[in-house]
This record gives C-alpha cells, sequence and structure tokens, in this order.
C-alpha cells in the first residue's frame, strides 16, 4: 500500500500514527472525559494489483490482531508470525457441502486453522477435544449427518456456548426454525446466497465481539476474585481482633472455618433437600469468622470474668448477637448484600437452638439459617477442643459426645449426622491448626 513506507516503527515515531492519534485524542465523548483512546494498526505491503483486495483486508486484520495481542497502541506489519498467531485458535465447520468447505477455508485462512466435521457427532467429539481453542463454530442446520440442534444442545450443555459462538448456515429461510435458534443461542443465522466479502465481515465480528466479551468477562472474575481475597482477608482480620479480646487465639478462626467447610460439604452430599452448592459453602465459609464480632460492643468486666456469670452480665452478654448483626450492616453496602445476608445470618443466629432453648429470639427447627446451624457446630466443637479461661480442653470424644448428645444445647438431627460421618476429617485438621 501506498502509505505503508511511513509506518514502520512503533506508533510513536511516525506521520500517520502521530496525525492519526492527535484525531482521536481530539475527541470529546460526553459524559466520560476520563477515557483514553489507544490506536493499534495493521497492514500488509504488497504491490499494486498484484493481489485482491479481500486478500490484502485479511492480512492486514491478521497484522492488526497480532498488534493488539502484543498491547496498547501498536503496529505490525504482516508477516509469517502474523499468520501463526491467528492459527492458534480453530474455525469448526460442520458440513458435507464442499463449495461451503472451500470459501470458509478462504475467509479464515490467513487468521485460523480449520476443522471440519461432516457429522454431528464427529462435531461434537472436535467441540469436546478442542473447546478452548475453538474461536467460532459453523454448522449446517439440517443436512445428510448433521442436526445443528444437536451440536447446539450439547454446548449449551456444557456452557460451552456462553464462551464460543455458534452460526447455523441455512440453504433457505426457514422462520420458526430461526427462532428456535435464536432462543437457544444461536448467534447468527446465515442464509445463501454467500458473498465472501460479507460472510468474512460479518463471521470476523462475531469472533471479535466474543473475543472482546471474554476478555471482559475474564477481567471481571479477576477483579472479583481480588476483591474477595481483600474482603475475606478484612474478614479474617475482624474476627481475629475479636478472638484476641476474648483472650482465645486467632487459630480459633481457621480452625471454625474448617470446620465449618468440611460440616458443610458432607450436608451438600447427604442432604439434596438444603439446596447447598460449593458457592454457597464457599460464602458460608468466609462468612464464619464474623460470627462473634458483636463480642466488640461487650464490656472487658463480663467477656473477660473468669468465673460464672450473673444473671444480668448473661443477658447482656446474649447481645453480642443482634450487636453483631448491626455492626455488620454497617460494614457492608447493598452491592454486597448475599454476603451480608450470610455475615448477618450467621452473627444473629449462631446461638439458637434446634429445640428453640437458645437466643436472641428462640427460633426453633429449620427455621434457623442453616449457615448458623452448621457454624454452631463447628464454633460449639473447636469451643469445647479449646482451653478457656473457665475450663480446660476436652478430648475429641469427649467433645463429640457432648455435642452428639445434647449436652451443648440441641441441634439439627441431619447436621449431627453429617458431623459424626466427618468426625475424623475434623480431628486431623485439628491436629494441624492446634494453637
Amino acid at each position: 500500500l501506498p502509505m505503508a513506507d511511513g509506518l514502520s516503527g512503533q506508533g510513536e515515531n511516525n506521520l500517520y500514527y502521530k496525525k492519526l492519534t492527535e484525531a482521536l485524542q481530539a475527541i470529546n465523548i460526553p459524559n466520560f472525559p476520563g477515557i483514553n483512546v489507544s490506536l493499534s494498526i495493521g497492514y500488509v505491503r504488497q504491490l499494486r494489483n498484484t493481489t485482491s483486495f479481500v486478500s490484502l483486508y485479511r492480512c492486514s486484520e491478521a497484522a492488526l490482531q497480532h498488534a493488539k495481542a502484543k498491547g496498547r497502541s501498536r503496529i505490525e506489519e504482516y508477516s509469517k508470525e502474523c499468520m501463526e498467531h491467528s492459527k492458534e485458535k480453530y474455525v469448526l465447520i460442520v458440513s458435507n457441502n464442499e463449495d461451503k468447505l472451500k470459501m470458509i477455508r478462504r475467509i479464515f485462512q490467513t487468521r485460523f486453522k480449520t476443522i471440519e466435521a461432516k457429522t454431528s457427532e464427529k462435531a461434537i467429539e472436535c467441540i469436546e477435544q478442542s473447546n478452548q481453542k475453538i474461536a467460532i463454530v459453523l454448522t449446517e442446520i439440517y443436512a445428510n449427518g448433521i442436526d445443528g440442534f444437536a451440536v447446539l444442545d450439547y454446548m449449551r450443555t456444557m456452557d460451552y456456548i456462553l464462551k464460543v459462538p455458534i452460526v447455523f448456515l441455512s440453504s433457505n429461510y426457514m422462520e420458526d426454525v430461526y427462532k428456535n435458534a435464536f432462543s437457544y443461542g444461536v448467534i447468527d443465522v446465515i442464509t445463501e446466497p454467500y458473498d465472501a466479502y460479507s460472510l468474512s465481515s460479518r463471521l470476523n465480528n462475531i469472533i471479535e465481539l466474543y473475543h472482546h466479551k471474554n476478555h471482559l468477562e475474564e477481567m471481571t472474575r479477576r477483579q472479583t476474585d481480588k476483591i474477595e481475597k481483600q474482603n475475606a482477608k478484612i474478614i479474617d482480620s475482624l474476627g481475629t481482633v475479636v478472638e484476641f479480646r476474648d483472650m482465645e487465639s486467632g487459630a480459633h478462626i481457621r480452625r471454625v472455618k474448617t470446620f465449618t467447610r468440611i460440616i458443610a460439604e458432607q450436608v451438600m452430599r447427604r442432604c439434596p433437600e438444603y439446596e447447598l452448592s460449593h458457592w454457597k459453602i464457599k460464602m458460608i465459609t468466609e462468612a464464619s469468622p464474623l460470627h462473634d464480632i458483636g463480642k466488640i460492643a461487650i464490656p472487658d468486666s463480663i467477656l473477660l470474668k473468669p468465673g460464672k456469670l450473673t444473671s444480668e452480665e448473661y443477658e447482656i452478654m446474649k447481645t453480642h448477637t443482634t450487636k453483631g448483626y448491626e455492626i455488620i450492616h454497617k460494614i457492608f453496602d447493598d452491592s454486597e448484600e448475599e454476603y451480608r445476608m450470610y455475615c448477618t445470618s450467621i452473627a444473629r443466629y449462631h446461638h439458637e437452638k434446634f429445640d428453640g432453648s437458645g437466643y436472641p429470639e428462640g427460633l426453633s427447627g429449620d427455621d434457623i439459617p442453616l449457615c448458623a446451624q452448621i457454624v454452631s457446630v463447628a464454633d460449639a466443637y473447636d469451643a469445647l477442643l479449646s482451653k478457656r479461661c473457665y475450663k480446660d480442653a476436652y478430648s475429641y470424644d469427649e467433645a463429640s459426645d457432648m455435642i452428639m448428645n445434647g449436652e451443648c444445647g440441641k441441634f439439627n438431627p441431619k447436621i449431627l449426622s453429617c458431623f459424626r460421618e466427618v468426625k475424623q476429617e475434623l480431628e486431623k485438621k485439628a491436629d494441624e491448626l492446634r494453637d
């Protein structure tokens, strides 16, 4: 191209790039003054009239994708390296029509490797083997040996459709089929006759759309993971502060978290009626350190008293549940509603008993939130195993017998059954996490 001689080196070192960048920087986007626009360019050098526009377009696009992969604000000339980079992803074509196969091969030859399947079963096998590398799936709707909806159903079942776009290829317009296809998650339906240039643009735009969507989702996931880890550290720290003030060790927090997770996982396996999931267990486990956060508001004369509390002092001590509920509501805002719900439920209700004899509200049975029931067992078990200013530590067998026999209050029989089944695992973790 004539302008190619002016596009050598990185962006800041050439005239064309400077002019384009200046023009972009002069753009003001209403209500978004802080947005910074970057520019990447892909180009190809060719003598005039030696190749088609479509071929130039494909090569330039491959160079652009290579430039983007290297980072922001770059200029890349098309080369074999660009071609090899672009072929790291696959295009799966499910068709037994040789004309269609040839056209699609030509469209993607500079950007992707193509995989071809002539039956639905073979297509599903290819997806299973290479789903992480597939950029797009193009399939006939109905053909000899091919059922596009069977491929679609498989991708939906395996959640691949969330990451990989699927496009139906059709010989003619079928309104009912199209409606079903879109409602099931097909991103586009392309009907003959096919024009190579428009088809290329259409399919490449779909791939780019999914690429950016997946990239944004990955960035969001990483940021969410980072925030969750920071929150978990803060929660653990708050819980540890309470334990130190209560003259207990920080290991209590780690043990209660571990016991909570082990018991909850067994409840998930043995009691499907509670509809526990790995995500819910994660939330319950991470919220468990705040079960006694309300003790911050209890006077030292009561919290640290070595002897038995008077009835008046005990009533004040019991308020740590409701005070913990109030404190947590101030810590978390509405954007963390689910996490706040688990934290507040555990803090407020972890001293309720299955027979209604607990506090602060005297709830009974499964009116007590499941998360609080599980943490209650984990907390009671560790309290029995730990030496306190008012008692010695009990042995593993003594502690488990006391919990099973109701000497620490009545617990949910289903949770007790799960507790008994994981007793050895709890003892192993208790050994590992000793003070």
